[in-house]
């Protein structure tokens, strides 16, 4: 991978083990309502998930989530 993630075994992350990670603790979606707003989504993911996000150069996933229906 072109990020530098380092590796389980080798030096450098490979998408097989990318994959491996987010598997290890799913990504949650939840829904969540406040009074006198509509509901809308929120994604959960776990630090290691956010940090490889991140190094790969995507924005916060939470940005892009439109809000839920009724």
């Amino acid at each position: 991978m072109r990020a530098g993630l380092e590796g389980d075994h080798y030096p450098k992350m490979t998408t097989r083990q990318l994959l491996y990670h987010f598997n290890l603790s799913p990504p949650r979606l939840l829904r969540v309502r406040t009074p006198g707003h509509p509901p809308s989504l929120q994604l959960v993911l776990s630090h290691d998930q956010l940090y490889y996000l991140s190094q790969l150069g995507f924005p916060d996933p939470n940005r892009y989530l439109n809000r839920a229906g009724p």
